[in-house]
Parts: structure tokens; sequence; C-alpha cells
């Protein structure tokens, strides 16, 4: 390893410095002059705004005597007040991230078995494949032994993202939230 050489600080003498320690210095190339004095032009030259120009207010705002910095405000009388229009009832539809980061919070991996089957029930549209079920039935019995929690937390996206698809993440995730902690599978369980 080549020894290290001291780099002088600011308040040293720089006569020393070689060129390769100096930061290379910006090369400015104008390239394409009558496009960059088009530019230069069209900013000291603006377009004229197609907006009309501000008027003043049609009723002007009573002014009393003395300094009219602390004037009272008055309202405007503009128009008649109105009736407002009755709002429609919003629906809040779930999105996926909202249910996986509910099945993530407190190190949450997936459903307990008997809980998570009942989620697997909730889903419509499953279909048997040539390899089993579309999609996967969740990990219960045997093969909750042997998965690890990654793949158990990748099923149950899965099923999220079926939920999701089929319009049903809303009753899912209903579901999901009404667990009890104890209803879940957490990490270091």
């Amino acid at each position: 390893m080549p020894p290290r050489t001291k780099t002088p600080g600011l308040d040293e003498d720089r006569t020393s410095w070689s060129d390769l320690d100096r930061p290379p210095a910006a090369d400015a190339r104008e390239k394409d002059t009558e496009s960059a004095w088009a530019e230069f032009d069209a900013l000291n030259n603006p377009a004229p705004s197609s907006f009309t120009p501000t008027q003043p207010a049609s009723v002007p705002m009573p002014i009393p005597d003395g300094d009219p910095r602390y004037a009272t405000t008055v309202p405007a009388g503009l128009m008649q007040a109105t009736e407002p229009a009755p709002l429609a009832p919003t629906v809040h539809h779930v999105t996926l991230e909202q249910a996986l980061a509910e099945a993530r919070r407190s190190n949450r991996i997936c459903p307990q078995p008997r809980e998570w089957q009942q989620v697997y029930d909730m889903l419509p549209g499953k279909k048997q494949m040539t390899r089993g079920w579309e999609p996967q039935a969740p990990l219960t019995g045997s093969a909750w032994n042997i998965s690890t929690a990654m793949t158990k937390r990748m099923c149950l996206r899965d099923h999220l993202e079926w939920a999701e698809n089929k319009g049903c993440l809303d009753e899912v995730f209903a579901y999901l939230r009404s667990l009890p902690e104890d209803g879940w599978f957490h990490a270091g369980d």
C-alpha cells in the first residue's frame, strides 16, 4: 500500500499542490448560438398574457376613520345564502398496501391456522389446478410445521392480492382487523 501523503488544509500553503490535487474546472462551451440567443430573447421579452387584467372590486369596502390597517372586517354582500348540496356518502375501499401493513403490524407473520382457513374460505373464485388450488391453500396442518415465516407471509400476501383482484379485500381486511393479537402468528413464536 503506498504511503499516505498529507493534503494541505485551508490555512496551509497551496503552492505545493500538484495538478492532480486540484478539482477539475468547469468547461463551458456554447454549441448552438442561435437557439441560445432565442431562449435568452424569450426570457427578456415574454409573450403577452392571455389573462385579462385585474379589475377593481365592484363594491368598494367602506374604510372607517382612522388607520385602515385596524379596520374591522366587513363581509361582502355578493350572493344570497343558499343551502349546500347534500354530500354523497363516500365509500372508502381498502388498498392492498393497507391490508399488508395490517398483516405485518407488531411483527405479525400470518393468522393462526384456524383463522387463516377462515380468510381462505372468504376468497371467491378458487380453482382446482393440476398441482393444487389457485390461490394456494393456507399453510396449515403439516405444512405449518415445515414452512418458514417468510413462506407463510408470502402465502398470506398471495391471498390478499387475490382478495383485491376479486373485489373482496374490504371484507377480508375487516376480518383481519377483528382478530385478537393471539389470533396471529408472530415472528419469534
